[in-house]
């Protein structure tokens, strides 16, 4: 996104030719040089530059100025004007050795500041330009369109902070200024004050309709809330009123992509390359789009040829080592990430995608550090972090110093969960160790978890996720537990079960007498987890299982129409959708099957958690958490792990688990 600055007119001149023949023409002017002009000559002079000047004839204008200047060397009026030609003719730096000539003799002119802010900025040298129109402000503070362009300096030297207090000056003062509504909307929505951004954009096309870029913009954001589809409309409206955008289709491009409209998506970036072939962020997201098809020859060429456009595009970098990492070619993979760090150091996505395959290779130390990189990592990956005005026990910043352990005596902690339902169920085994250290423990999780997490302790609070609520001392996010405490492979908590089993949730449950031996399944996942793709397994391909003599019970609330139609057709799989209110009734159902079969879902988890045999179905690059290589896995004593040997073969994974089913012997 390119925050387009509007910039004051350069052939706009600082005061009317009345005005200034006013100030010229009555006052008499002695003469200083070779020539003597009179007042009357002079502003006739004068007049006749300025008519030049708006009639674009500059070169009549300057010389007249010139002519002006010879007889009046230390008029700071015609200094002034002979500046706003030279700012005309892109001459900066002439414009400014006027300027500054005119404001030594009177530094009291709120236009001179103008205009050397107006060179300051086309130099790029903003800061500079901030300081001069500081002046012209402090001169004439009322004047919008000097805050505007303040602000506007501001931001492109990166002091966002003060140019939001300008452009809030600005909307103070000129309510109706679209431009500001939508400038102070870009700072907010960069600061991740997303809803507060959205009233801006809205506010700016409630008084310019036809404003593309608060279109263009007003879908980033939307983009960001996770609104895909309200993007995509307004990415609509912004092509439909500027065409030839090409940054506006790479945004869309982007939202399809992540509504799976794939073929949209490699329209809208042929599109954008189309207009600027030279545009490296939609090969970047062409490039996510094609992995995302599984075509990664074609996603490795795009990304080089963004890197080839850009070779200091850091995300170029991130996202081949993505690649890189789903072809498992690690090394490859590390090597990505820490050019793409050191490109840019603060760049929270590339220190994030790191961590992700440090900890998939079971180096936990560094892993679960730069984990904490996630909450500013692009999506972001964990969240948005909550604005808690308690400590959180491993601060702010990955670089922060931990609440030391001995600190929590007494203590209130709240412990909140993030991301999904299944992560929740693995990480609240840390509870148990906040505890120990003598706090008093308070639980924040998802409403459909109240219940199971009970069961950890009869002494824990439990607090709906969304539900506001400021009664405690310090806080922490359930997932950097493992690094506040500084867990590696071998120190894994894993005594289990942590969570129990409601016995009376049982009576529920619509089960036959148990003739043989009972398997659970879950075969699929959510559909908005993003590699979702990778993990869940069409239920067509369970078949062979179909052929033992075994009593198979479905353990998913949802079931896809594809699947739905295999079940119809006449696959034996009993459904208990109607039973399963929550968690604590899937833990019932679980307990009473002799082992569960899973792919990585919530269910996997939960099976672990209670101490049952469960069986987790993986990719051949699985979620970090898995590690690489091995059946077991240190979280949960009772699973074994049956992995994908080639990328998207499940059917060795199916023909695995036929051969381990035969031979299964409850314990």
């Amino acid at each position: 996104m390119k925050n387009k600055s509007a910039k004051r007119s350069a052939n706009k001149t600082p005061a009317s030719s009345s005005l200034l023949g006013k100030m010229l023409g009555t006052q008499g002017l002695a003469a200083s040089s070779q020539r003597q002009i009179d007042a009357n000559t002079a502003a006739q002079l004068l007049q006749q530059a300025i008519d030049f000047q708006q009639a674009n004839k500059f070169d009549q204008a300057l010389a007249i100025y010139h002519e002006l200047l010879a007889a009046h060397p230390n008029d700071y009026r015609v200094l002034t004007l002979v500046s706003t030609v030279h700012l005309h003719l892109k001459a900066f730096e002439q414009c400014l050795t006027y300027t500054t000539k005119s404001i030594a003799i009177n530094p009291n002119q709120a236009d001179a500041h103008d205009i050397a802010g107006d060179a300051y900025t086309y130099l790029n040298r903003f800061e500079e330009s901030a300081a001069s129109y500081e002046k012209s402000i402090a001169l004439k503070p009322d004047n919008a369109e000097a805050h505007y362009n303040c602000a506007n300096a501001l931001k492109l030297a990166k002091l966002d902070d003060q140019a939001l207090v300008h452009y809030q000056l600005v909307i103070a003062l000129k309510p109706d200024y679209a431009e500001a509504h939508h400038n102070l909307g870009v700072i907010l929505w960069q600061k991740k004050q997303l809803n507060e951004a959205l009233l801006c954009f809205n506010k700016a096309i409630e008084l310019m309709p036809k404003y593309a870029n608060a279109y263009m913009n007003c879908g980033n954001v939307l983009a960001d809330l996770n609104k895909h589809e309200f993007a995509v409309a307004h990415y609509n409206y912004a092509i439909e009123l500027n065409p030839n955008h090409a940054i506006t289709y790479n945004n869309r491009g982007a939202a399809h992509n992540k509504l799976k409209a794939y073929d949209f998506a490699m329209e809208d970036y042929a599109r954008a390359i189309e207009l600027d072939p030279n545009y490296g962020a939609a090969y970047i997201n062409q490039g996510n789009t094609l992995l995302a098809l599984g075509r990664r020859d074609d996603a490795l060429a795009s990304y080089n040829k963004a890197m080839q456009i850009d070779p200091n595009n850091s995300q170029s970098y991130t996202n081949r080592g993505n690649l890189y990492l789903d072809s498992q070619q690690f090394d490859l993979a590390i090597a990505d990430y820490d050019h793409a760090s050191e490109l840019a150091p603060d760049n929270a996505t590339c220190l994030w995608n790191k961590a992700i395959i440090k900890i998939l290779l079971g180096e936990y130390e560094e892993g679960w550090h730069l984990y904490e990189y996630g909450w500013d990592a692009e999506g972001p990956p964990r969240g948005h972090r909550k604005p808690y005005s308690q400590p959180s026990l491993v601060g702010n910043d990955p670089k922060a110093a931990h609440i030391a352990k001995e600190a929590l005596a007494g203590k209130r902690v709240m412990l909140h969960a993030e991301q999904g339902l299944g992560d929740a169920i693995q990480f609240a085994r840390y509870a148990p160790m906040v505890e120990a250290l003598g706090a008093k423990i308070i639980l924040n999780v998802h409403k459909p978890l109240l219940g199971l997490m009970r069961t950890l302790s009869p002494d824990y609070q439990l607090i709906e996720k969304e539900q506001e609520y400021a009664e405690f001392d310090y806080h922490c996010a359930l997932m950097s537990l493992p690094f506040y405490f500084k867990t590696t492979v071998d120190t894994v908590p894993a005594a289990v079960p942590y969570l129990a089993v409601d016995q009376s949730k049982k009576a529920g449950l619509k089960l036959a007498e148990k003739k043989g031996l009972r398997v659970g399944l879950v075969w699929s996942g959510s559909t908005t987890h993003t590699k979702d793709y990778k993990r869940s397994v069409p239920l067509a391909k369970l078949a062979p299982l179909m052929e033992l003599p075994i009593e198979f019970h479905s353990m998913q609330k949802e079931i896809r129409p594809n699947d739905q139609a295999t079940l119809d057709a006449g696959m034996p799989i009993q459904l208990h959708i109607s039973e399963l209110n929550d968690f604590t009734d899937t833990a019932a159902l679980i307990d009473e099957m002799d082992v569960v079969i899973s792919v990585d879902t919530s269910v996997a988890h939960l099976a672990g958690a209670i101490g049952k045999p469960v069986w987790i179905l993986l990719p051949v690059v699985p979620d970090y958490r898995w590690l690489l290589d091995r059946e077991d896995t240190p979280w949960y004593p009772t699973a074994k792990l049956f992995r994908q040997k080639t990328i998207g073969d499940w059917d060795s994974v199916i023909a695995e688990l036929v051969d381990a089913l035969k031979t299964f012997h409850v314990q």
